[in-house]
């Protein structure tokens, strides 16, 4: 069940993007880079972003989501499921249900990709525009792609 994400649900959110990034991210980054990635991701990151206009959309019962994704206008900003939830659509349908959201604020969709990711968007209709350099919050440079709803 995607939904809008209610205050019980920001309690997750950080968890479940460590677990994501730590499970899936050395598929593409070193240790170090993954560390530095989900450095300072806590409650108040999700918090300020939704402050700052995010829309925030949660997979699973209120209080305890199993993904989540984020959308500011027509960019997503992120798309995170716990990594016990993988592999059982929920990615798949949180992207779904952002993308039929953005389309209301906009063309084209965007988004930002870590590389681990990409072929996830690139399945479902997701063209890489461009591959650039990314600060993390840990203080580490990543690669990532810059990607558009084709």
């Amino acid at each position: 069940m995607i939904r809008p994400a209610t205050d019980a649900d920001f309690s997750a959110f950080a968890p479940i993007m460590r677990g994501a990034i730590l499970t899936h991210g050395p598929k593409a980054y070193s240790d170090a880079e993954c560390a530095s990635w989900i450095e300072g991701v806590r409650r108040d990151l999700f918090l300020r972003g939704r402050d700052e206009g995010q829309v925030f959309l949660s997979a699973g019962p209120v209080g305890a989501p199993q993904g989540f994704c984020s959308y500011l206008g027509a960019s997503l900003v992120g798309l995170y499921v716990s990594p016990e939830a993988m592999g059982h659509g929920l990615g798949s349908a949180l992207l779904e249900a952002a993308e039929v959201e953005m389309r209301g604020a906009g063309s084209p969709q965007s988004l930002t990709a870590a590389l681990n990711s990409e072929g996830f968007y690139a399945e479902r209709g997701w063209v890489t525009t461009l591959h650039k350099p990314h600060l993390t919050r840990g203080g580490l440079t990543i690669t990532v792609a810059d990607m558009q709803k084709a």
